[in-house]
């Protein structure tokens, strides 16, 4: 993986992470606002309901508004009302305890201190002559009738009752402060907390997992890329010298050697060719960071091609006692290849085949051709392909299980490097195969049109 695609597919991975914890947190607070806004509702209902199941004895209010009237000293003596309004407004002491029974029954396990508070009072006989006996700018300047609550502000949570009638005009403020206000709201998204913070540690989770994953790939794909590199110019110092080698013996022999000899000498010429073409290849890979080479395409018949590649398999399997037919029997036998690519891939399935079969390997190598295509077909006898691992043979790393008694090793990249190349010719790969009874690879490519090339 090329460092700037690295760098991306962390970046992104990393982005889209951090939008989704943002998200998370956004809902996490969201919900949180709005239990509290519910609950701050439930509450003022609670505190109205309290309130108004209180008493007041309006006679003895009545009586003491006139006293108030006729009694201006009176009316600056702060301590002196307040000791007859908790006299008159008495029941109004237990609106905490209805509160706390109402949370109770409710199932709100919310603790609080409250305050009854008298905002404004004010007589009023009329507009001309009326009088202000408290006014409450500010919480500090209201008069305290019954609670716990100390210096408190106006963002305690207040509901505001009033007492009216043509002699008078009093405000009355139910002040709440929550104990640990947060930590009980808290508890009541107690699941939807544990989810989310579950969920975004997951996230994390996976992502750093993911970092570390790309990052040990890359340096795997570095280690990798370095090993193949210096093997491959390390080969090509012995490849060149048996080349030259190999060279000064087809002419001391030349046409003197019998045939026995000459034809594994000619096979040994082909495979150290291939093999440095293989190495030059392998390294314009590595140079160039691509997944394969670019095909050198070229116009040339099928079969005299398919013909080598199937002797140089007779020859390399010999000790195998492979029994092989070569029927070349297309009418038109003219494509578009690459001759090392496709030599490759051939000779991968023809390798498996002998990978896969038993101690009397058969195979035959025929070719078909109709108006737009060449057909080659591979069959063996082997031990076949369950129809289920037919798609997945072509996938890379893919090795299926095999009789211990053969010797199947491998990567499982033979069959996933044929259908690529395959495929780069604009060809296909077909497996057919029956358990225990052979598998058959057809390889399909397009017939060259006239003039191309």
């Amino acid at each position: 993986m090329k460092k700037d695609r690295l760098a991306l597919a962390i970046s992104l991975l990393g982005l889209g992470s951090i939008l989704f914890l943002a998200i998370q947190a956004l809902l996490l607070i969201q919900r949180f606002q709005l239990e509290r806004n519910r609950f701050t509702f439930f509450s003022q209902q609670y505190v109205a309901s309290a309130f108004f199941q209180a008493a007041t004895d309006y006679p003895k209010l009545a009586r003491f508004v006139e006293e108030l009237r006729e009694n201006r000293q009176a009316r600056t003596d702060t301590g002196f009302i307040r000791d007859r309004l908790r006299s008159i407004l008495a029941d109004y002491a237990f609106t905490g305890e209805r509160i706390r029974e109402r949370y109770a029954r409710d199932q709100m396990a919310a603790d609080f201190h409250s305050a009854i508070m008298i905002s404004d009072f004010i007589l009023s006989p009329g507009a001309r002559t009326a009088s202000t006996v408290i006014q409450g700018n500010r919480p500090q300047d209201e008069l305290l009738l019954f609670g716990d609550l100390e210096g408190f502000t106006r963002e305690e949570m207040n509901s505001t009752f009033f007492l009216t009638n043509s002699s008078y005009y009093i405000q009355i403020k139910v002040y709440i402060r929550h104990v640990r206000p947060t930590k009980f709201l808290l508890g009541r998204i107690t699941g939807f907390l544990a989810i989310s913070s579950i969920t975004m540690l997951i996230v994390l989770t996976i992502f750093s997992f993911t970092v570390l994953t790309l990052l040990r790939q890359k340096k795997i794909t570095e280690v990798r890329r370095d090993f193949v590199t210096h093997v491959s110019h390390e080969l090509k110092t012995p490849l060149g010298t048996t080349s030259v080698a190999l060279s000064l013996i087809r002419e001391k022999i030349g046409e003197t050697a019998p045939p026995e000899l000459r034809e594994p000498i000619e096979v040994i010429h082909r495979q150290i060719q291939r093999l440095n073409l293989l190495v030059q290849r392998t390294l314009e890979i590595i140079a160039t960071e691509r997944s394969a080479p670019a095909l050198k395409l070229a116009r040339q018949a099928a079969h005299p091609l398919l013909k080598t590649i199937f002797q140089d398999f007779a020859f390399r399997t010999r000790e195998h006692r492979v029994s092989t037919t070569l029927n070349l029997d297309a009418g038109n036998d003219v494509v578009i290849l690459d001759e090392f690519q496709f030599t490759t891939a051939v000779q991968n399935i023809l390798d498996n085949a002998v990978k896969y079969s038993p101690t009397q390997p058969r195979v035959e190598l025929t070719t078909s051709s109709d108006r737009q295509q060449l057909t080659i077909s591979l069959t063996d006898n082997g031990i076949g392909i369950k129809k289920r691992d037919q798609k997945r043979i072509f996938e890379q790393f893919v090795r299926l299980p095999a009789d211990p008694s053969l010797d199947a090793k491998g990567l499982g990249l033979g069959l996933f490097f044929s259908s690529s190349i395959i495929k780069a010719h604009g060809g296909r790969i077909i497996c057919r195969s029956k358990w225990g009874q052979g598998s058959t690879f057809q390889v399909i490519l397009p017939l060259a049109e006239t003039g191309d090339g």
